[in-house]
């Protein structure tokens, strides 16, 4: 994308997708002097600049035209301005013209590192006679291909520069470093390996970010697609008889794909365009988990665990519950620790809404002596024993118990886990309207339902829903919060798949499939009977979706291209109460990975929310294992240190020595120098797999 303008940041802003935001910014009149407030952007005055201009360790000439402490401005020979932080520049005044490495360069941080006058004269002498004895001309391109085959350490022989210019005239879109770089590398010269490549090196191709964006992209294209549904009294091309409802609700698997079908006839004829219900139900059903249920899932009994009670809390919880109707079994199950935990809910549930229920209708009985004094002093009393039976449960006991419920929810992807009380009751309401089975609604009252097998359900009946009860549930902000929480599960690893031999190469094809299905439901226009306002917000939504699709696409087939000089995988993790991103390296070289060669080397990058960033440095020889965890935050430090014997104690269990230690981390990964060049000097790329068995 090429703009032209006085000036513009040097990554422009990007939307949660990473797709560039244009420049809607007037143009101001030029100031005779720039002015260093606006630091961290770049400036051209006399042609079009490309946004990705500026490359870690691109090396800049200019003069210096503003500097006040550590903030610069830069005029290259160009006339483009550059204004960021300087390293190393004590010795530079304005007016001077200098050379400049790029230390720094993202939208937030532009970082300029003065080189030294010698090494600077050395490098322009070198270039100058390089193209002097090539018989080039000293343009300012012919000049900067010199210089980054140099910096890669390539010939800069008259066939050698020449071979760069007939490459750079043919891939004009892509930046001389990267052209450079990528054919030394011999990675096939395509713009979007060139975007790939520049974001992998400036570590912005994280995947994680890229499924949560995807995840927001579909919930939010799902939700304001049915809003304009949502008030209107629309004649509905399908609806649904008693005898349908019943017959989808005793085999709704059957079903799904006749009434998909069906309703793309009725509404537009084969290969049109489709209702909102069922683009809903195709995304869902493309996405999610939920083709590997069956209707026997729906039957399984849900994993349940024992109440875990001291003794005290086990005689408090008998004290309550005694006010109500509990049996001597199971008031020995409670005081022997073995009553489970989904009975203690229920059995609290049941009883306290026995006890609300009487503390209704004793205020009703109440109501008609209320006019005397007599009567007010009495419902005065009456109100305060009404109080003491509802508030037996609100203790401390009762909220433990209630939370040990709530993490097992979690823990297995159920309703009650994702929403709170309140969401639930919403939830249930909207689907009340919709043909599901009874026993399917009492599940969601109680919360009591996977997720995956509620979003199976509602992907099932939605084609047989009416467009108003449909679009409630749709446009609804508890939906939508239901919905990307089933989305992440769905595109990210769990910690269990981590755990299983083959997971991580099982996930990555679950992904791929989903990836596929998903492009393919959004290839073509999706909605026509819209107002043209919503049909402009829509087809906009949905192009958001489809390049987010694409961007991991890309991501993907390059890794796979990665992997060709080393072996690395990202791993993009779903916990309990958040999503997690780490990089795998092995710098051990794939030849004798293959061989299994001790020592195995590796590095693990993990970006957490409350630890911060770490590498971990593990090499393996025999059964011994060295461990280096470097972070940053000393904290963070501290509270590794202070538990690392819990590590080397459990690996000594398996059968390992383990010797670890915590320390700041000395440098930053360099994706190219530490792994892709190394295995580059044994062989090259000839063609593409995925390994992950490291």
């Amino acid at each position: 994308m090429n703009l032209s303008s006085n000036r513009i940041n040097q990554n422009p802003p990007r939307n949660r997708g990473g797709r560039a935001i244009p420049n809607r910014a007037s143009a101001q009149p030029t100031p005779s002097r720039p002015q260093v407030q606006q630091a961290n952007t770049l400036s051209n005055y006399g042609t079009i600049t490309r946004i990705r201009s500026l490359y870690l360790g691109q090396i800049l000439k200019g003069e210096v035209t503003d500097l006040r402490n550590t903030e610069i401005v830069v005029t290259l020979e160009n006339n483009t301005t550059v204004a960021g932080k300087l390293q190393n520049g004590s010795w530079l005044a304005i007016g001077e013209t200098a050379a400049f490495k790029v230390a720094s360069a993202s939208q937030e941080n532009i970082i300029l590192e003065a080189l030294p006058r010698t090494d600077m004269a050395l490098a322009n002498s070198t270039i100058q006679k390089a193209l002097e004895e090539a018989g080039l001309p000293k343009t300012d391109k012919n000049q900067q291909i010199v210089l980054e085959l140099m910096n890669n350490q390539l010939p800069i022989h008259r066939q050698g520069i020449q071979q760069m210019l007939q490459l750079a005239y043919q891939h004009k879109d892509i930046q001389i470093p990267t052209l450079v770089l990528m054919n030394k590398l011999q990675i096939p010269l395509t713009e979007t390996n060139a975007v790939q490549l520049e974001r992998y090196i400036n570590n912005a191709n994280c995947i994680t970010t890229q499924l949560q964006d995807l995840a927001s992209d579909l919930t939010n294209l799902i939700q304001k697609t049915a809003e304009p549904y949502k008030e209107e009294d629309r004649i509905n091309t399908i609806s649904t008889t008693p005898e349908d409802a019943s017959a989808l609700a005793a085999n709704p698997q059957k079903q799904v794909t006749e009434t998909i079908v069906s309703q793309e006839v009725a509404n537009n004829g084969i290969g049109g365009t489709s209702s909102f219900q069922t683009v809903a139900a195709r995304i869902i059903s493309s996405i999610c988990d939920t083709s590997t249920l069956t209707t026997s899932d729906t039957k399984t009994t849900l994993p349940d665990a024992i109440l875990q009670l001291t003794e005290p809390e086990q005689t408090e919880l008998v004290s309550i519950l005694e006010n109500f109707d509990l049996t001597e079994t199971t008031k020995e199950a409670i005081r022997s620790g073995t009553l489970s935990l989904r009975q203690a809910i229920h059995l609290i549930r049941k009883d306290f809404e026995q006890a609300y229920t009487l503390d209704m209708e004793n205020t009703i009985t109440d109501a008609p002596n209320a006019n005397t004094e007599q009567a007010s002093k009495n419902s005065h009393a009456q109100t305060n024993a009404q109080m003491l039976r509802t508030s037996l449960f609100d203790t401390p006991l009762i909220q433990k118990i209630e939370q040990q419920f709530t993490d097992l929810q979690i823990a297995n992807k159920e309703l009650g886990g994702a929403l709170n009380n309140v969401e639930q009751v919403e939830l249930s309401q909207i689907l009340n309207q919709f043909p599901l089975d009874e026993k399917v609604k009492d599940k969601i009252v109680t919360g009591e339902i996977h997720t995956s097998e509620l979003m199976r359900t509602i992907k099932t009946v939605l084609p047989f829903t009416p467009e108003q009860p449909a679009a409630a549930l749709l446009s609804s902000s508890t939906f939508s919060k239901l919905l990307k929480k089933e989305l992440l599960n769905s595109f990210l690893l769990s910690p269990k798949e981590l755990s299983q031999q083959g997971g991580v190469d099982f996930y990555y094809r679950k992904l791929e499939k989903h990836l596929q299905e998903l492009d393919a439901v959004l290839e073509k226009q999706l909605f026509t009977r819209q107002q043209t306002s919503d049909l402009l917000m829509t087809n906009t939504m949905q192009t958001n979706a489809k390049e987010s699709v694409g961007q991991l696409k890309d991501n993907l087939d390059f890794m796979k291209l990665l992997n060709q000089f080393f072996s690395f995988v990202q791993l993009p993790t779903k916990m309990q109460d958040a999503c997690t991103h780490a990089d795998l390296y092995v710098y051990t070289r794939k030849k004798q990975l293959a061989k299994q060669q001790n020592p195995i080397h590796i590095l693990l990058h993990l970006d957490m929310d409350y630890l911060g960033s770490m590498n971990v440095d593990v090499k393996l020889k025999n059964k011994t294992i060295t461990a280096n965890f470097s972070m940053s935050d000393e904290k963070s430090r501290k509270l590794l240190e202070n538990n690392l014997s819990l590590l080397n104690d459990a690996l000594l269990e398996k059968g390992y020595l383990c010797n670890s230690k915590v320390s700041k981390p000395e440098k930053e990964v360099d994706i190219v120098k530490d792994f892709i060049e190394p295995e580059h000097a044994t062989h090259g790329i000839s063609r593409y797999s995925f390994d992950l068995r490291a």
